[in-house]
Order: structure tokens, then sequence, then C-alpha cells
């Protein structure tokens, strides 16, 4: 999955999902890495921007923390710039660069002969979303203002339509889940570098604890039918899945290793299977799950023509709800479970698919034996 590009007069530059560097597209959009990681640590290389010399500025995320670095294509190599910073990154005419620096966008004078700036960073805007922000020629900006900040609150809201605040810190927060007894949350809280860590927070008392991950942060947590433990997507070599202990502290256990990126999705009531949808990087995604005792190996599901995203189990366990687009736009399917073992539910190049359409018309395919 692309996280954002330029193009230039024969190519595309493209900055690619966490984990890989920077990847340029000539012609035929054939891509080809011209950026590789230099140390440990090192989680991905983000936003390129092309200056006039042909060398790009991009940056270098590693957790918590980013720098600017530059790319030399005649010597096929990059060098840090030496000052901390995160994208979007663009070069104006004045000779200055703008980025962002510790929430803020700001604007420093830069010397590309000599590959430095020239002076301090200035902060311009502090209310700004960076990823709609624009500089014109001229030096006007345009941009999507936030009075309040670009963080968010987390609130409860319940049936009648009564709010109430869950912490008081507004962050950039992603994927909250609360447990099943509605006294803990775990939440992703996103840090300057891009990079979102799990966090564990006590409703009562607003203990936080920090799940384990390998520096390349973590994301979509789902509990446990009885919040005994989380299962999440952690980037570490690879995008694998773990999973904890739902009260924090303890080692995190790895539940599933493949070589694709996965986000776990659900329990069934036994606990025994966890779902989760997944595939290779900038491909098309399938519904797998995982046994949670005895070490058995990951198995796909549901592999319909298109993305398969969501994967997710009814309260008793029957039926397995998913999104798919192999009809040519996205639909909710249920599918019933774990019928494709007994034989109820065939894949396509078994013979068949039976199953009911949701949020729409029910339909039906025939299935091969009748």
């Amino acid at each position: 999955m692309f996280r954002n590009g330029l193009y230039g007069y024969s190519c595309a530059v493209l900055s690619t999902a966490v984990g890989e560097g920077i990847r340029i597209a000539v012609g035929n959009l054939a891509r080809t890495t011209i950026t590789e990681n230099h140390a440990e640590g090192e989680i991905s290389h983000l936003w390129p921007e092309a200056l006039p010399d042909g060398t790009l500025l991009f940056a270098v995320s590693s957790g918590d923390r980013a720098i600017l670095a530059r790319y030399f294509p005649e010597r096929g190599d990059w060098a840090p710039l030496g000052i901390e910073g995160i994208g979007p990154i663009q070069y104006l005419q004045s000779g200055h660069i703008l980025f962002q620096q510790a929430g803020a966008t700001v604007v420093a004078p830069f010397d590309p002969s000599a590959g430095r700036l020239t002076g301090p960073p200035t902060r311009i805007l502090e209310a700004a979303d960076p990823q709609h922000l624009a500089v014109s020629p001229s030096g006007t900006v345009a941009y999507v203002h936030f009075p309040e900040g670009t963080g968010m609150s987390l609130v409860r809201i319940d049936r009648s339509g009564s709010r109430e605040p869950l912490v008081e810190r507004r962050q950039a927060y992603r994927w909250p889940r609360l447990s099943p007894d509605g006294r803990r949350l775990v939440v992703g809280i996103q840090g300057a570098a891009l990079v979102a860590r799990l966090w564990l927070i006590d409703l009562t008392d607003g203990r936080r604890d920090l799940l384990q991950d390998g520096g390349g942060g973590n994301s979509e947590p789902v509990w446990t039918r009885e919040g005994e433990k989380i299962a999440y997507s952690s980037r570490r070599s690879t995008s694998d899945v773990y999973w904890q202990a739902g009260r924090g502290g303890g080692e995190s256990e790895m539940l599933s290793e493949e070589p694709i990126d996965q986000w776990p999705t659900s329990f069934p009531p036994d606990g025994k299977l966890l779902a989760f949808y997944g595939g290779p990087t900038g491909g098309d995604q399938d519904i797998w799950v995982v046994p949670t005792e005895g070490g058995g190996q990951a198995r796909v599901v549901v592999d319909d023509p298109g993305t398969q995203r969501g994967g997710r189990f009814s309260p008793d366990g029957r039926w397995l709800l998913y999104s798919s687009a192999e009809a040519g736009e996205p639909a909710i399917y249920a599918q019933r479970y774990p019928d494709w073992i007994a034989g109820f539910w065939c894949h396509p190049r078994a013979g068949s698919i039976r199953r009911g359409r949701l949020m729409g018309e029910k339909s039906s395919i025939p299935t091969a034996t009748g």
C-alpha cells in the first residue's frame, strides 16, 4: 500500500508501506527500489520530494523518531540531513523546504548544493492538517484548519445518545477497543513519526501499559470474548499477529507468522481460532484463520477474486461476516462457519458458493451438487 508519491517528467516516485524503502517507477511503471534501510530500527522511508538538481528529499521513520534525508541518484545512495522532521515535504522556489516537526508545520532555508539547512526551522502553523496542505509558488499556504488541534477525544456513547469522556487528553488516537466488561480500553496513539503504538488504559484508575512491540508499532487490536487477552498486528521484522494479557504486563506471544501484512479481526466464542485478513503489500487480501492452541498454521478460508476484509464471527460463532469486492464493488457477505470444512460451502474452484448477501437483496449461487 503506497503512502504517498510524486510524479516527474518520466517517472513516479512512490513512498511504500511501513517496512520498505522508496521505489521509482519509470515508463511502464516497472518498480525498482532506490533506497534501502541503513541501520537496524529504521522502519520506513516516506514522503519523497524531488529537488531541481534531480536528488530527492524524504523522511526516515524509526519508531517514535523521524529524520530528513537526501537521495543521490548518481551514486545510488542517501545520507541524513541531521535534522528531525517528517512529511509531507515540499521544496519551495524561494529556496526553502516545508515539513512537519514536533507537531507543527515549519519552513527552513535549504541550500541544495551544500545539502543542508542554512538556518533554523520557523514554525508557521500549529493547527493544520499536514495531509491537506499546499503551498503556491508565491508562498501562499492553503490548509485545513483545526482550531482545537489535530488531536481527537475518546468518548463513550450509550444507546440514549449520552456522551461520557473516557480520557481527558486529546491525541492522535486510532482503533479504540473497549474490553468486554467496559473497564479497560486498548487504543493506538500515533506519534510524530507516524508510527502508532498500542496502549492499555484502565478506565477506573487511569493506569496505562504499553503493549510490546519491536519499535515498528502495533495496530488493529482485538479482545478475546472474555477479555483475557488482546490480539494485534505488530510490525517487527514482518507484520505478524501477536497476543498479550488483557490486564497489562506479561510477554507477547506470536500467533501467526506469514510473509504478508496481517490484521486480526475476531475470535469465535470458544476462542480457539483467530480470524484475520491479509495479503502481500499492495496486493489483494484474503480472510484467514489461525489456531490459538497447539501451534497450528494459519490457513486461508476465503480467497475469492479481489480483496476481502474484516472476517468477524457472529455471537454464536456459526457465521463469518466479511467485506468483499468480488462483484465489482464492496459488499458484506455472511458465510456459514465452519461448514466449508463439512462440504456445505465450497470455494468456486472446488465447485460452488452458497451464501447470503447482507445490506441488500439476498442472493445465492446454487451448489454444484444441488
